[in-house]
């Protein structure tokens, strides 16, 4: 592979990152979700097959990593017992070799730029708006896709496939001695808590699209959305979105700081304080506090963590290919967050080689200083804060390394102290070519 950054002799075409993001409200009504990333992978692989020189082929500066963790990941199917555990497995495995993939289209793509990439993601945002608002309103909703009806039975009964094409739009639950149910909006995912981890990737990565709108008209709507999400944000509970929204809401002002930008810090500042005023006015603590006092969330969470690092000792090297059942407290290990997940499921080098993957973006990312970048940086700060009690999806992946491959181009691409408007080095043209 190549490695010139000047130059790129491989230009693949923009239109199946961007099919593939901006298309999930479809995927979703006809309950293609689960195929997506198969899907988005076997087009990119024939366009990749199709070059005339493979190895001019470019990988981003880091991206290594993520790809490393994606090959240690079979080594860990001579642990799966089940043919269930099987379909999950390759279920899983397949969106993270999706992930992979957006990172070597975005290298290899000079039209995938900031601008382009975050507009693709404004129908999921506007769906997951929606969503939230129909899981609020009609709790016990739902409906049944096309592709509910063309799936074996034998797949249907993977309760993670039946869940995703027979959507509901929230979690309703009802804990011993809660006077009332509990509706957290779900929609389009499966938990509410893939809800919550949407909104902390998706809000500063529309912040980062504002960035790029000159209009005033389409800068304040991003707002207005930002500020209805905050009713169904309010209502799903979560506080580890909370969490990753001061994350979030942190390293950009450090940020903005860093580069002496008071005007932007005072205003994240001041948007800061109108959000934790907006959640105290919609009760969000209240809900919190309801919900522990009937739930033990936390303690349960604590006791399950501490039993999947003592069982992950067991098969420190290939983990147990997926999660699995955990009797003394009813909840599977290997769950209640993606870094639980790796480190079950593909032992300790797996989700060591992750870490050092999410940690070199933000490294990367901290000396590009254009405004869209440090949204962008401080997203993936967001997500490394969520991995410990989020869990990542297809679509999370989709959007988390979009996000990613977004400040690894950026930071490639600008030099020390010179850094474009648009996350690049003194132009706003995308230089093509990058290297591992």
């Amino acid at each position: 592979m190549t490695s010139s950054p000047s130059v790129c002799s491989v230009h693949l075409p923009a239109w199946p990152l961007l099919v593939a993001l901006g298309g999930i409200p479809l995927w979703w009504v006809l309950g293609l979700l689960p195929f997506l990333p198969l899907g988005y992978v076997v087009i990119v692989a024939v366009l990749l097959v199709g070059l005339p020189d493979l190895s001019q082929i470019r990988l981003l500066p880091g991206s290594g990593w993520l790809g490393m963790f994606v090959m240690w990941i079979p080594f860990s199917m001579a642990m799966l017992d089940s043919g269930m555990r099987v379909i999950g497995f390759s279920m899983r495995w397949g969106a993270l070799l999706a992930a992979a993939t957006v990172l070597v289209h975005v290298a290899n793509c000079p039209t995938l730029t900031q601008r382009r990439l975050l507009t693709a993601l404004v129908p999921l945002w506007l769906l997951l708006v929606a969503g939230g608002y129909l899981g609020a309103l009609i709790p016990d909703g739902g409906f049944t896709t096309p592709m509910a009806g063309v799936l074996p039975s034998a797949v249907l009964e993977n309760d993670l496939v039946a869940e995703m094409v027979r959507p509901r739009f929230a979690e309703v639950q009802h804990p011993w001695g809660a006077q009332s149910a509990f509706n957290r909006p779900s929609a389009p995912f499966i938990y509410t808590n893939s809800w919550g981890c949407a909104f902390g990737l998706l809000t500063p990565m529309m912040l980062a699209l504002r960035s790029h709108l000159d209009h005033p008209g389409w800068r304040a709507a991003v707002l207005v959305v930002m500020a209805a999400s905050l009713y169904p944000a309010t209502m799903t509970g979560n506080r580890g979105m909370l969490v990753m929204t001061v994350s979030v809401l942190a390293t950009y002002a450090v940020g903005t700081l860093m580069r002496g930008d008071l005007r932007r810090f005072g205003q994240v500042a001041i948007g800061g304080a109108v959000l934790a005023a907006g959640f105290v006015a919609l009760g969000v603590p209240q809900l919190i506090a309801d919900r522990s006092a009937v739930s033990d969330s936390a303690g349960g969470r604590a006791r399950l963590y501490q039993q999947t690092w003592q069982v992950v000792l067991n098969s420190p090297i290939l983990g147990y290919g997926a999660p699995r059942h955990a009797e003394e407290i009813g909840v599977a290990m290997g769950t209640q967050g993606a870094f639980w997940m790796y480190l079950f499921s593909y032992g300790i080098p797996g989700v060591a080689v992750f870490l050092v993957f999410l940690a070199g973006v933000i490294v990367r990312g901290i000396r590009v200083v254009d405004p869209s970048a440090t949204w962008l940086v401080a997203a993936m700060v967001g997500a490394l804060v969520g991995i410990f009690f989020y869990g990542l999806d297809s679509v999370h992946l989709l959007v988390f390394a979009s996000g990613a491959a977004l400040v690894l181009t950026a930071a490639a691409d600008a030099p020390p102290g010179r850094v474009g408007q648009d996350g690049r080095a003194g132009s706003t043209h995308r230089p093509a070519g990058v290297t591992v």
